[in-house]
């Protein structure tokens, strides 16, 4: 029974959508709409409208958004600024792209999943990148594109289709922050 806990642990971070029902206090809410009311997440709420994302999280699919805050926004500064002009999209959808991995993942999955591998566990993107979940101490990481942030395990929130793990920091540094 225990290996079967611990199979279902690291399944739910394999980066394959979980078909399952919603865990036990989601939102009936879509993750659009739990983006779009969750304090301090406004500016990623209001750069996948921008981009013609929003709908994504509005469909049947099911998806976990590493969902930078909008303090991580504004320490990208001027790029950041940048990327949210008209002719910067293509850039922006690219970078929340890989803010984003198919299924829906919550921190107490993911913790377990690095304790039963005994190690990091890593996923792929929508955007086809990597991102690496670890722990530092008791606190819950994510990496990716040589940046780090630190997940809000307070801030998650369980919608209808998946979930919205706050991070404090853009994982993708757009071309010119680098």
């Amino acid at each position: 029974m225990a290996l079967a806990l611990i199979a279902a642990s690291v399944a739910g971070c394999s980066g394959e959508p979980d078909a399952s029902l919603p865990s036990e206090g989601a939102s009936s809410e879509t993750l659009a709409t739990v983006l779009a009311e969750t304090d301090g997440l406004g500016t990623a709420s209001r750069a996948l409208v921008d981009t013609g994302l929003a709908p994504v999280f509005d469909g049947p699919g099911t998806y976990t958004l590493l969902a930078p805050g909008d303090e991580a926004f504004a320490a990208l500064g001027p790029a950041g600024e940048g990327l949210m002009g008209e002719d910067q999209r293509p850039v922006l959808v690219a970078l929340l792209r890989n803010h984003i991995v198919p299924g829906q993942i919550d921190v107490d999955s993911v913790r377990s999943a690095i304790e039963a591998k005994q190690g990091p566990v890593r996923m792929r993107t929508l955007g086809g990148g990597t991102v690496s979940f670890t722990l530092d101490g008791e606190n819950l990481v994510v990496s990716g594109d040589g940046q780090r942030a630190a997940i809000d395990t307070a801030g998650q929130v369980i919608a209808s289709n998946g979930a919205v793990l706050p991070i404090d920091a853009v994982l993708v540094r757009p071309p010119a922050a680098q």
